[in-house]
């Protein structure tokens, strides 16, 4: 069974249109407001998943097979690629790059996912209204429909109206980075202490989000990320950075994650609606050293190209089996796994126009946030960065 573009971003759009966070195929950035960065982090996820609803066209990523499209189901919930066995498949690279676009994981493990999730927290925040004057005061946050589907209240083990008591510091200009315009500091206990950061920007006809989250319980677990949507000249930029590598909390640590992605976008007016160009990078690094990994390994998935034009490159590369972090973030131990001579385009799983894509990293680990390579850390990044304004990406670039 196939589906339409159309189909396909119908579920995510109907979930991003829950809540306070929506956002309407009408709105302009003048519609958007920096004291209501819910809705900022839904357009941007927005822009992503028409990003990645667009490589469903006419040809899919497959080793040279083609079919009518991609569909939701050829993904599981956790963005990964469902009919797809190992790493090593050649469909793997071009899958991946579709589910982790297209994926609402409502966490970090889809592109998706990572504004989704701090996105609930942010529509909460704004529901109970707070006072941007730079002073900390205790704001009672509720766990209802309004920001929340059912099914991430079940995840999160919350039941519909359940009320906490939060510490919140909202902020004009944000105290924490003066580039955004409005910033809030939240400590909540729900499910453990947790410790959010969020910014937001409304310039023009370009909107901008930034966030850091660290769980107060553990320590080692953080992570940060930025997102940019011109609504005018049709521009996604997002990169995001996750560290719990160094946490040993069983099926939640032991990992570190990295998305970037530039997109250039087709518009209706100043509505997203399809891909031209795409770059982008994905890294996930295991560790066994505290035990909440089975062993040491990492992959690297890039994708690039116009695919009106030249069409997408994918390209997968892999350090699997390794026996210790050092192992990891020797640059010899990575390798390029199934390699393919396609090239794929709305007509086409075999032109010769997409050139060689995006290598793997030639310099150093940090990009892939191996241990011992010296990475940025999430909380480095976010204290550092004024928002993103990179046009390309390498695997070459630990910071973009």
């Amino acid at each position: 069974m196939t589906f339409s573009k159309l189909e396909i971003l119908m579920g995510f759009t109907l979930l991003l249109a829950s809540g306070c966070g929506s956002s309407s195929d009408s709105s302009t950035a003048a519609s958007f407001s920096a004291n209501k960065p819910s809705a900022i982090m839904g357009a941007v996820a927005t822009g992503v998943s028409k990003a990645g609803g667009g490589l469903s066209g006419s040809t899919s990523f497959t080793n040279g097979v083609k079919v009518a499209a991609l569909s939701p189901s050829d993904c599981t919930v956790h963005g990964e690629p469902s009919a797809v066995a190992t790493r090593n498949d050649p469909a793997y690279a071009g899958r991946l790059t579709y589910c982790k676009m297209t994926t609402d994981t409502g966490d970090e493990e889809s592109v998706q996912g990572v504004f989704s999730g701090i996105q609930s927290i942010a529509c909460m925040v704004e529901r109970a209204g707070p006072t941007y004057d730079g002073a900390t005061h205790s704001l009672t946050l509720t766990f209802d429909s309004n920001c929340f589907t059912t099914a991430k209240l079940a995840n999160m083990g919350v039941t519909a109206g359940t009320t906490v008591v939060a510490s919140v510091v909202a902020s004009a200009p944000a105290a924490f980075n003066t580039h955004y315009d409005r910033g809030v500091d939240i400590t909540v206990n729900v499910g453990g202490n947790h410790h959010y950061i969020f910014g937001s920007k409304v310039a023009g006809n370009v909107i901008e989000v930034t966030y850091y989250d660290e769980d107060k319980d553990q320590a080692s677990k953080t992570g940060s990320g930025a997102g940019y949507l011109d609504l005018g000249n049709g521009i996604l930029r997002v990169e995001s950075r996750m560290d719990r590598i160094g946490c040993s909390q069983a099926s939640s640590c032991g990992w570190n994650r990295h998305f970037r992605l530039y997109s250039t976008l087709t518009m209706n007016g100043t509505t997203p609606k399809s891909p031209k160009e795409i770059d982008f990078l994905y890294s996930n690094t295991e560790s066994h050293t505290l035990s909440a990994q089975s062993g040491w390994d990492g992959y690297l998935i890039t994708a690039s190209g116009n695919l009106t034009t030249t069409g997408i490159k994918p390209r997968g590369f892999t350090a699997l089996a390794q026996g210790s972090d050092a192992a990891v973030a020797n640059l010899s131990n990575w390798t390029e796994t199934a390699s393919n001579g396609d090239c794929f385009t709305q007509t086409s799983t075999s032109a010769t126009t997409c050139g060689t894509g995006i290598d793997k990293m030639s310099t150093n680990a940090k990009f892939v946030m191996a241990v011992g390579s010296s990475y940025t850390t999430p909380l480095s990044w976010f204290n550092t960065e004024t928002g993103l304004a990179f046009t390309s990406v390498s695997a070459d670039s630990d910071t973009p």
